[in-house]
């Protein structure tokens, strides 16, 4: 047969200090959690200013738009900025050939082989018409 197993009521008394204490630790560990949130986000605004300070270092220094650079470090940065610099060399290249073709009514004109320039320009005008 089995006993049946008697249980015994514990009352616990907190100590009023003790339990003063404890309540100022939940205290001082939720401020530090608020002053670690707050670091977090000071660092971030730092890394931020220092990668703007060094993307308008590398565009003074190379003459590209620092909106225009991406990268996270100065080698990065000048890469890009050459990267681009030599797009822009072909994009000059390419846009006064554009421009001369636009100023003589050119532009997006192919006259179809066995034409004249005069025959295809003039088959041109008659269908737009």
């Amino acid at each position: 047969m089995s006993t049946p197993i008697q249980t015994e009521e514990v009352t616990t008394e907190v100590d009023p200090e003790v339990e003063g204490l404890r309540r100022e630790l939940e205290a001082v560990k939720a401020d530090l959690d608020t002053t670690r949130g707050t670091l977090t986000a000071r660092e971030a605004d730092l890394a931020g200013a220092q990668h703007t300070l060094l993307r308008d270092a590398v565009a003074r220094e190379t003459g590209v738009n620092s909106e225009l650079l991406k990268g996270n470090t100065r080698a990065e940065l000048e890469a890009h900025a050459d990267s681009m610099k030599a797009w822009a060399q072909t994009q000059r290249r390419t846009a006064g050939y554009i421009g001369r073709q636009a100023r003589s009514g050119l532009a997006g004109f192919s006259v179809p082989s066995g034409q004249s320039a005069r025959e295809g320009a003039a088959e041109a005008v008659r269908g737009t018409f």
